[in-house]
């Protein structure tokens, strides 16, 4: 959870002071965020559909819950860090809503 975690805030510190991508925040999306063993991806279509009550989660800025389908993964046991994404860049830091089992899981 420690990685996870520590890699979406180097991600944050990659960008700009007006939150624009760097050389640096590339070379975290393309080691963490794209690939077949990526440790941060999007929910599939069809488990955001299945699955699309399990994946509404309470948005502390507002109050409301909403759909968080983006997470970092933990492969054994099968764990999950849910949390906003893409984060604008306006935004200085990333709302993790939800720590715990694999939801989607069949």
């Amino acid at each position: 959870m420690l990685e996870l975690c520590r890699v979406l805030e180097e991600y944050l510190a990659s960008r700009t002071e007006g939150g624009l991508g760097t050389e640096e925040t590339d070379k975290i999306l393309n080691e963490f965020f794209r690939g077949r063993k990526a440790w941060f991806s999007d929910e599939t279509d069809t488990d955001k559909k299945g699955f699309e009550h399990q994946l509404k989660f309470l948005d502390t800025r507002d109050g409301e819950r909403k759909s968080y389908s983006f997470h970092g993964k933990i492969k054994t046991p099968q764990v999950r860090v849910y949390f906003e994404w893409p984060i604008p860049p306006e935004q200085k830091d990333i709302q993790i809503v939800y720590f715990g089992p694999k939801i989607t899981k069949k």
